[in-house]
């Protein structure tokens, strides 16, 4: 499916079909991911997708009052399924501090907190990461 959906994007990109195939494209790389303890490739796909679709709302915009419609009921939820990958990957960094924490490898683990903290400042992790620095003195 994911071929026909860029093929929609490379020979239909000012039609009403175009924001839709990279919405569609985003959720094949949410379907592809299983789990923050496999592979994240599906993730940062859908990022990439969701990302330029909000990137580029205010062109699919412009294009006719039909394609605005569909922008304009379709971008919310394309912010929200970024925020929620920014959530997904900041966990499994996280995870990684941890089980360097647990080793008592601290300065491993501070580097991930500090990484949290500046890739995903506005998840749950990112206080979460704070305080374990907090905790370790870092």
């Amino acid at each position: 499916a994911d071929l026909e959906y860029k093929f929609i994007l490379s020979e239909y990109k000012e039609t009403e079909s175009a924001p839709l195939a990279l919405l569609q494209l985003g959720e094949i790389g949410l379907k592809r991911f299983d789990h923050i303890d496999y592979d994240v490739k599906g993730l940062k796909n859908a990022r990439r997708y969701f990302e330029r679709f909000i990137e580029e709302a205010p062109i699919y915009s412009a294009l006719s009052p039909e394609i605005k419609a569909v922008v304009d009921r379709e971008l919310p939820g394309a912010r929200e399924k970024v925020n929620r990958i920014n959530e997904i990957e900041a966990e499994k960094e996280f995870a990684v501090a941890e089980y360097y924490r647990r080793r008592d490898y601290l300065e491993s683990a501070a580097l991930f907190y500090r990484y949290i903290l500046k890739v995903y400042p506005r998840t749950s992790w990112a206080s979460r990461s704070k305080e374990r620095l907090a905790e370790m003195g870092k």
